[in-house]
């Protein structure tokens, strides 16, 4: 009886889909209101330095060479940065950055709501799920323009298939290969995948004898561009960030790796003040991720196993993905999510075939439907968290601590800054570069080499008065929280004075310890007129 029952709710969904008037009403809707909570989002959300480092990165270029020479220490294909090297070109402000992120997000979510083969509800909580409304959506990078390529590759995908016509599928895939690792991974996997078909399945074959001209073009052109931005991608010799590759057997490793895959389907994270890249298995309860991924794997396994394709699609896009964690980079919540979208990618593909009247054999089992909802569930339920916290406190202070120096008139000063990457967001808003205490030069983005030497606050401040003596007037020093024990920043010092305190971002990298350094001159005549 729940068997016939799901059936029926599938052949509602199928005649759904076959609806294009009502599609498209519904497509507005949803993006009218994504858009609408998107914007506020956006003007409520204070940017981080990962985000305002593309922007300097590209502000600062003087030209496209001279910005693919700076991405060789980014780790990051090209697309997202030509992008912001036009946009720089007709503003200096980085908010034109977020608005530029909200045509993407909304645009993506319009193509999900319009053509991805799952349910309105399903569609309605992928739409204002994590990753969509917050993590690619809320923060500008990169990322959101992948989802956006991910997403018109399953389009082009449908197309593909039922046609022959690979022009949107090609496009999709080579957006893919020219914005992160992980999308060109998966890249790499559609064109696998489709070329097991061509040999193995005997439904596609028809169309592969047809068009095999064009698809070996098509296929030749997505494997040059996920090359080229392969080599892009690989550091120089000096790279300071990622170095290496992890090839030895380690358990550990292997265990946090498997985690991920729970963090990434259910990236709930602690109800805490400091909830961005947390999960709520952390600490005592981080043994459980491994197997708690474990299982998940398997259940999404469970939802393929009756359709080859799309197995092999997920199979090699998780393996590839999980691959990369260990051998290179294990990543945060931001990276983890492709796991994710390898799998709402792999659904994407089965369920499109079972509206396009396929073989009832390699139908999903009756529990995928129900599964499938509940994880879309948990995942909109903490991106409208995630939004809620973005909405009602700062995510950042870098822009609170530049507007500060602003009203105060001390935005002209000499700024030194510790640690460097975390006060580089002041360079993007009184776009001027500051002293780098731990990269010893002036700058506004860092640049990920060995030259780094960390230093400690004291040290740093020992820098500023350096300075300050130097060129007789006041230095401003920034300082931050260390990284790892967030140890507030405390200075000693005659020639130093505790301006603001600047504490409440959510990010708690970037809070800020604001000091005024005077010369040794000037702090000589203070002591002369207070005698």
């Amino acid at each position: 009886m729940t068997v016939m029952m799901q059936e029926q709710t599938d052949s509602q969904s199928i005649a759904e889909s076959a609806s294009p008037s009502t599609r498209w009403s519904f497509a507005v809707a949803l993006t009218a209101c994504f858009a609408v909570i998107s914007a506020i989002t956006l003007a409520r959300h204070e940017m981080w330095r990962d985000e305002l480092q593309a922007w300097l990165i590209a502000r600062d270029s003087s030209s496209i060479l001279d910005m693919l020479h700076a991405l060789k220490l980014e780790g990051h294909p090209p697309l997202w940065y030509l992008l912001l090297y036009g946009l720089t070109r007709l503003t200096h402000d980085p908010r034109s950055m977020q608005v530029l992120n909200w045509f993407i997000a909304t645009a993506t979510v319009f193509l999900i709501a319009r053509f991805a083969p799952f349910t309105r509800l399903q569609r309605a909580l992928l739409a204002f799920g994590y990753y969509p409304l917050f993590e690619y959506g809320a923060l500008s990078r990169d990322y959101g323009v992948a989802l956006l390529a991910v997403v018109i590759a399953c389009i082009g995908y449908r197309r593909f298939e039922r046609t022959g016509k690979a022009l949107l599928l090609t496009i999709g895939l080579i957006l893919m290969a020219m914005l992160t690792v992980y999308t060109l991974l998966l890249a790499g996997c559609v064109v696998f995948m489709i070329g097991c078909r061509c040999i193995w399945d005997s439904e596609l074959r028809p169309l592969w004898l047809k068009n095999r001209i064009q698809w070996l073009a098509a296929a030749a052109v997505v494997l040059i561009t996920c090359a080229v931005s392969a080599l892009q991608m690989r550091p120089p010799a000096g790279s300071g960030f990622a170095v290496g590759w992890h090839t030895e057997l380690s358990g550990v490793l292997l265990a946090k790796v498997l985690g991920t895959v729970w963090k990434a389907y259910l990236p709930i994270p602690r109800p805490t003040y400091e909830f961005w890249n947390s999960n709520i298995l952390q600490n005592k309860l981080s043994p459980l991720q491994p197997f708690m991924g474990i299982a998940l794997l398997a259940g999404a396994i469970g939802i393929f196993r009756r359709d080859w394709r799309a197995l092999l699609l997920f199979v090699t896009g998780t393996a590839w993905i999980l691959a990369f964690e260990y051998l290179k980079y294990l990543g945060y919540t931001r990276h983890n999510g492709w796991l994710f979208v390898a799998l709402v990618m792999s659904l994407w593909f089965l369920y499109d075939r079972q509206t396009s009247a396929t073989n009832e054999q390699a139908a999903p089992p009756h529990w995928a439907r129900p599964a499938l909802t509940a994880l879309l569930a948990v995942n909109c339920a903490v991106g409208l968290f995630a939004v809620g916290m973005d909405w009602r406190f700062p995510f950042a202070s870098g822009r609170e601590l530049a507007t500060y120096l602003q009203t105060s008139k001390l935005e002209n000063e000499q700024i030194v800054g510790h640690w460097d990457y975390a006060a580089s967001p002041l360079s993007a808003w009184l776009n001027k570069p500051i002293y780098f205490a731990d990269s010893h030069n002036m700058g506004t983005y860092i640049h990920w080499d060995n030259s780094r030497t960390l230093v400690t606050d004291q040290q740093a401040a020992d820098v500023a008065i350096q300075l300050a003596n130097q060129s007789h007037k006041e230095v401003l020093l920034v300082l931050t929280p260390d990284p790892d024990t967030s140890t507030v920043p405390v200075i000693e010092s005659a020639q130093t004075q505790l301006v603001h305190v600047f504490d409440a971002a959510l990010v708690p990298s970037e809070r800020y310890w604001l000091y005024r350094v005077s010369p040794d001159r000037l702090i000589g005549r203070q002591t002369d007129l207070q005698r």
